[in-house]
């Protein structure tokens, strides 16, 4: 006898996913849920109701940390609030101030130099990838993508951060690493990826990368992967740094730091620098110079189209104001120092290794060797070619130490993958990675 058909459609349904995962929630659950817990609700209140409207505010998981600031760019505009998709993945209350270097100030000439240190900032992503990250996952889990997919050199603090922002918010990960020279610290970070559960693909040749990267964005458009460019380069990625013009505009009124003449970056893919010239007009700092200095020859756009994408991104903000910003680039807007790159990503000559080991014995402040120590040092050697004295110049440093709690339990580097090893063992012939040691 045939089974009778069922014919409700409902009870067989499998559930659907909420978006983001199930730790994803919206940000006044979030705070209505963490004040239910909290022992004394009112302060926290008080702290919501001081600065931006409730709904604004993501409370974060991690028990360090309990309401998170609001990107200054929506408390500037409140109209994007509601437009721009955005997800927090930081872990502090408010912008932290750009410390004065007192210690290392005669390798500044005879200027004020600051330097805002972005680790201070961000205590879930590495470096200033949470920025970037936070406007385009957003769109991502509006758009509800089941899969980022990213690439960069093996170590790549953009590829970790990735796989960081993955796991938190319950979604899969698919980075694919280039080789590159290779130090300890990129073996920890790519340890630290796989570890995290992303899929990480390892490519020797730059034809085999970009082949590889050429079909990932094929399956793009067949399945839910959210493909997120190099150091986050996009549109929506630069909205994070002109939030950060808008968080300076605010300390300088408030009294706490003095208006900076210049102000210095490291420059990789110039997303940082776009989102900076931007920031720059909409918050009046027309009397700041940003001197952009780049360290890494490989991925670097062009002028013109660091231009083409301000404009877009331009373009995206005008779409949801009731007054359209008149702001527009042609490309002699970004002042970019190109004499900093020494031989790219992974070369640091040793002139340039004294100068960071001398600032580094007189300020407790980690650099990347990769980047932003070139850059440091270009700021420095920009300063005295120039003969710029009696100003005060703000550096921008985007770094933040490798936090070895990512690490699988028990890791040594004999347990590494195979890839890996075979380049590690070919690196310690040149005379490389000697304190890894046997692998």
């Amino acid at each position: 006898m045939a089974r009778p058909r069922n014919r409700s459609r409902n009870n067989n349904r499998r559930p659907q996913r909420q978006r983001g995962g199930n730790n994803w929630r919206r940000p006044q659950e979030r705070i209505k849920e963490y004040l239910d817990e909290n022992e004394n609700p009112s302060e926290v209140e008080e702290k919501i109701s001081s600065s931006a409207p409730a709904s604004s505010y993501h409370v974060n998981s991690i028990a360090e940390v309990s309401v998170e600031y609001f990107p200054a760019l929506f408390t500037r505009f409140p109209e994007l609030s509601d437009r721009l998709a955005w997800v927090s993945l930081r872990g502090a209350d408010k912008p932290s101030l750009p410390k004065l270097l007192v210690r290392s100030k005669h390798l500044f000439g005879s200027n004020y130099a600051f330097m805002k240190q972005e680790e201070l900032d961000f205590h879930l992503l590495p470096e200033n990838k949470a920025r970037k990250l936070e406007f385009i996952i957003g769109d991502a889990l509006r758009r509800n993508r089941k899969k980022l997919v990213s690439s960069g050199y093996v170590g790549s603090p953009h590829c970790l951060a990735i796989a960081k922002a993955a796991k938190e918010l319950n979604m899969k990960a698919e980075l694919i690493l280039k080789r590159c020279p290779l130090d300890a610290d990129a073996l920890l970070r790519t340890s630290a990826m796989q570890a995290l559960g992303a899929n990480v693909k390892f490519r020797a040749t730059e034809r085999w990368f970009n082949f590889t990267f050429f079909w990932q964005k094929f399956f793009a458009k067949i399945f839910r992967h959210e493909i997120i460019p190099v150091s986050g380069l996009s549109t929506k990625g630069v909205f994070g740094y002109v939030s950060s013009m808008v968080e300076l505009k605010s300390q300088i009124e408030e009294g706490v730091l003095p208006a900076p003449d210049y102000l210095f970056v490291n420059v990789t893919t110039g997303a940082t620098l776009i989102g900076m010239e931007i920031g720059k007009r909409l918050a009046g700092l027309d009397s700041m110079k940003i001197i952009g200095l780049q360290t890494s020859h490989e991925m670097l756009s062009s002028k013109e189209e660091l231009a083409s994408l301000a404009n877009q991104s331009v373009e995206l903000m005008n779409r949801f104001l009731s007054h359209p910003l008149n702001v527009s680039f042609t490309g002699n807007e970004f002042h970019i120092e190109k004499n900093y790159e020494f031989g790219g990503h992974g070369h640091l000559p040793s002139e340039v290794r004294r100068w960071m080991d001398r600032f580094l014995e007189i300020e407790p402040i980690e650099l990347d060797s990769n980047c932003t120590a070139k850059a440091l040092y270009g700021m420095s050697d920009f300063i005295s070619r120039n003969k710029i004295e009696n100003k005060v110049t703000l550096f921008w440093n985007t770094h933040s130490p490798f936090r070895k709690g990512d690490l699988p339990k028990n890791f040594s580097y004999s347990k590494i993958g195979y890839r890996l090893k075979r380049w590690v063992r070919e690196d310690q012939k040149t005379g490389r990675l000697i304190e890894v040691g046997r692998v």
